[in-house]
């Protein structure tokens, strides 16, 4: 399996927290030290604070993400990630809408 495919694998397990509604699960996948720089948003230092945030956008509605590995640079021990999430409400009618999209940068490293 190519770097690129580990790392659109973690992808997808954040997008399955995400459909699970599940913040501790998503937090979870990241290192205690790890950092979360959301636009227009302070920076969530540590696993607490970024279930915190994703706890938070469960709240307001998130139900499912989608997270597509663009560009992948770095090797088995560190990488640099370039990205687009996609983020999706529920409407009445249980229909799924995209509320949110954007592209993401990830700095991986191996704990």
């Amino acid at each position: 399996m190519s770097l690129k495919d580990e790392i659109q694998r973690a992808q997808n397990l954040l997008a399955e927290a995400f459909g699970a509604r599940d913040a501790s699960r998503a937090a979870a996948l990241y290192s205690d030290d790890a950092c979360l720089m959301a636009d227009g948003m302070p920076t969530f230092h540590g696993r607490d604070a970024i279930g915190g945030f994703f706890g938070g956008a469960i709240e307001q509605g998130i139900v499912a993400a989608r997270f597509t590995t663009q560009e992948v640079d770095g090797d088995d021990e560190q990488a640099l990630e370039i990205g687009r999430y996609e983020l999706f409400a529920s409407l009445p009618n249980g229909e799924r809408t995209c509320v949110d999209d954007g592209r993401y940068f990830v700095a991986w490293r191996k704990v």
